[in-house]
Order: C-alpha cells, then sequence, then structure tokens
C-alpha cells in the first residue's frame, strides 16, 4: 500500500449494546470501492462527548484489511468436480473449500461459503460437482475511487 491513499468511505457512529455492561460508542469505516471496513473504534461515552465538544477524545481502534484498501474486489463463480456424497457431511463444506483453492485461477480466492442449495449437485453431464464463488481485489485509479458512488 502506498502511504497515502484517497478513497471514498462510509462512516457509521452507533450506540451498541454490551452484554456487559459497557458505556461505548462504536465508529466504523468502510472503504467504498473495496467493501472492507478496515476501521472500528470503540470509545467510552465520556470520551466521545469530549471528541465532540473540543475536538479530540480517546479509544481504541482495530484496523483489519488495509491490503485490500482503494482495490475493486471482482467476483465470478466457479464449478470443479467434487463428489460429496465421498466425504463426512460435517466435513463436505472444508473439504470442498480446499479443493477450491486448487481449481482456484491464479490471484483469486475461493469464498469459504458452501452453504446454498446451489453449492453441491451435478453439472449437465451428470458429473457431481461444487460451486463457490471466487475474488480478487484489483488496483483502482484515484479518479475511479473518488467517483465509485457518483
Amino acid at each position: 500500500m502506498t502511504e497515502s491513499l484517497k478513497t471514498k468511505v462510509s462512516v457509521n457512529i452507533s450506540r451498541p449494546s454490551y452484554g456487559d455492561g459497557r458505556k461505548m460508542m462504536s465508529i466504523s469505516i468502510q472503504d467504498e470501492i473495496s467493501g472492507a471496513q478496515f476501521c472500528e473504534v470503540e470509545i467510552p461515552y465520556d470520551e466521545f462527548v469530549v471528541a465532540l465538544t473540543s475536538g479530540m477524545g480517546y479509544g481504541v481502534a482495530e484496523l483489519r484489511g488495509l491490503d485490500v484498501l482503494g482495490k475493486r474486489r471482482e467476483h465470478k463463480s466457479i464449478e470443479f468436480p467434487f463428489d460429496s456424497s465421498k466425504v463426512k457431511y460435517k466435513e463436505r463444506e472444508n473439504v470442498a473449500y480446499n479443493t477450491a483453492l486448487f481449481h482456484c485461477p491464479e490471484g483469486w480466492a475461493p469464498s469459504k461459503y458452501f452453504g446454498s442449495q446451489s453449492s453441491f449437485g451435478k453439472n449437465a453431464e451428470g458429473v457431481p460437482v461444487a460451486r463457490c464463488s471466487i475474488y480478487r481485489y484489483v488496483e483502482t485509479t484515484e479518479e475511479e475511487r473518488l467517483n465509485e458512488r457518483e
């Protein structure tokens, strides 16, 4: 990632109800082009009020997915030979995912979700298959990132 990246984001500020009684505000930031929620901040109520009134408060931030910021997520479906009847039911999604890794084109990653009715079946020739979505992130220009929602 470059030192500086300009991209459109959505910001969500909420007051979640925590079961342990914590009194915190939650601020999350999502990159519009990649869809990655890359920053989540928890800030105590009193610090949030200080931030609103004086311009700065303190909290804890979790950063993730920074490697895909500003990149466009592309996706498509793949189908590959897979006989789910030869795998224990509890293991079939994990085995299907590992098989999908083998059949995935270079630079693409398979989804771990195999819970759809169409995830397992037979193709037109009657061969047992599995189906899943695959995705990759591709570089974009600053113009693409800033014009994403226009």
